[in-house]
């Protein structure tokens, strides 16, 4: 741990980022870039890709330091590092949301500094490696024509496959960290937690006339089985959820995902968003995002939202100009700025873009490497 680490400062106070900048040098880290704005920090990241940043949270301007963290950690995977001098709890806790690697009060002590970094990189390390292995295991899920629901021992849901979101019409992140039982009713307004305390590791099956809230269908009728992980202890450590749709059908929805479909030429397709017909031309497309049934299309001045399926667009999409890297992303392979093989990630403008493993060696394929 050394010179190879790239430090970003973002503090509005010039003597202070001064001050840290020498302490991070006399602790033989690099100092890429002081910025004293929102604004300042995104363009700095972007050209100098940084390893890690210390963020001040109150910084002049619009926009805050805690908003300039949730940017890095969004679109840049990039760790945090907090910086105030400032402790009330309102302050803190916005600053928690953002999943800050430290959070230090001024002035910073050179030796907290040096410790922070360290553990900062390690875990962040860390987290890019289970977030691989998560994405390896996922696009595995996502290739079973079963409904899964993978659910927390905090009775959360942290996950769900492909197929349980074509069931359940909302996509992995409308559901990540919801209560279980605001998509699954028991008879009789039983809870599911009733069921989540018997503490087996025995499969167990639900009850009849169980409901799942569909978004798109209403109160879909379903059957399915919990069965339980446990730790080395042999105590809960999280559920497995598998569902399985009774009997349901619905021509009004299905005439719907045809009707709201995009419809392709070589160069541009007209798709229906908000009731409106738009001509997108494919020369425009940054990059494809999937939400459940649906799909949004980026461009630059504007987002498109339809009903229709990754597969089936990815399908009609030529393909030497656009690239599956994900299970939610379609990309125009023109518009990558930057590709990080080892840490599986492309950009495109300020977007961070994970790529998943089984779609690294295609996406690779389509481009000429020097």
């Amino acid at each position: 741990m050394g010179k190879d680490i790239k430090v970003l400062i973002v503090e509005d106070e010039k003597a202070i980022a001064f001050d840290l900048k020498f302490i991070i040098e006399s602790l033989n880290f690099t100092v890429c870039g002081i910025a004293g704005n929102y604004e300042d920090a995104i363009r700095q990241a972007i050209s100098s890709e940084p390893d890690l940043a210390l963020v001040d949270i109150h910084l002049k301007g619009k926009k805050s330091g805690i908003e300039a963290a949730k940017t890095f950690r969004e679109n840049f995977d990039l760790p945090v590092i907090f910086l105030t001098s400032s402790t009330d709890a309102d302050t803190l806790n916005q600053a928690i949301e953002t999943e800050p690697f430290a959070y230090l009060v001024k002035p910073v002590r050179k030796e907290d500094l040096f410790m922070n970094i360290g553990l900062a990189m390690a875990n962040h390390e860390k987290s890019r490696k289970l977030r691989s292995q998560l994405e390896n295991i996922s696009s595995a899920m996502d290739t079973l024509d079963t409904p899964l629901f993978i659910i927390g021992a905090d009775k959360k849901i942290n996950y769900i496959n492909k197929c349980a979101e074509q069931l359940s019409g909302y996509s992995n992140l409308d559901l990540k960290g919801k209560n279980t039982d605001e998509l699954i009713k028991l008879p009789g307004g039983n809870s599911l937690d009733a069921i989540f305390k018997e503490e087996t590791s025995a499969l167990m099956s639900f009850p009849e006339h169980t409901l799942l809230k569909s978004k798109n269908h209403g109160d879909l009728k379903i059957k399915g089985n919990i069965s339980t992980f446990t730790d080395q202890e042999g105590n809960s450590s999280g559920y497995l959820l598998t569902l399985e749709k009774q009997n349901i059908t619905n021509p009004k929805n299905a005439l719907q995902q045809d009707k709201d479909a995009t419809f392709l030429s070589d160069e541009y397709f007209f798709i229906k968003d908000k009731g409106q017909m738009y001509r997108v031309n494919l020369s425009d497309i940054n990059y494809i995002e999937a939400l459940g049934d649906y799909i949004i299309v980026h461009t630059d001045n504007k987002r498109f939202t339809t009903l229709m399926t990754m597969k089936k667009l990815e399908q009609t999409l030529p393909s030497d100009k656009f690239a599956r890297v994900h299970r939610s992303f379609i990309i125009a392979v023109d518009k990558i700025k930057i590709i990080n093989s080892n840490d599986m990630d492309v950009y495109i403008k300020e977007k961070r873009i994970p790529i998943g493993e089984t779609y690294k060696q295609e996406l690779l394929r389509k481009i000429k490497v020097l």
